[in-house]
């Protein structure tokens, strides 16, 4: 069974039908949860590097901000992935050159973004590769 074009209302009245395109309704979730991966890809899955962000290390322990597509509702929970993993999974909470790996947590975190950290070094000016969850739920 599938039902299609519902709309729950609180309280005793209805309200006009809302009908919201696929881009709406994104931007709206996108508030509570964001990711990197493509849209059906699943976070921590191995997609070996594709569209991973790239992040030239500005330290030996930091990297430069990145911005959310939409401000999240509260500062979110990070979760960091290797897109480079050897197993089926991405490994979480890493860098990766692609050959070599560093530990990563996001360091300043924000409605409107985060900053990486990585507690075993960077090499200056080398571009480091993850995807990243976002989680802001109730």
């Amino acid at each position: 069974m599938y039902l299609t074009g519902v709309q729950v209302e609180r309280g005793t009245v209805a309200t006009p039908f809302e009908v919201r395109n696929f881009s709406q309704e994104l931007q709206l979730c996108q508030r509570y949860f964001q990711k990197s991966y493509n849209i059906a890809s699943v976070p921590g899955t191995n997609v070996s590097g594709t569209g991973a962000i790239v992040v030239a290390a500005v330290t030996t322990t930091e990297t430069p901000g990145s911005r959310f597509t939409v401000p999240m509702r509260a500062n979110p929970v990070m979760v960091m992935y290797n897109p480079y993993s050897t197993t089926t999974t991405g490994v979480i909470g890493v860098l990766s050159t692609g050959a070599d790996t560093a530990a990563a947590s996001a360091l300043t975190t924000g409605e409107m973004g985060f900053r990486l950290v990585s507690s075993t070094g960077l090499t200056t000016g080398l571009g480091y590769q993850y995807h990243y969850a976002a989680n802001a739920e109730l």
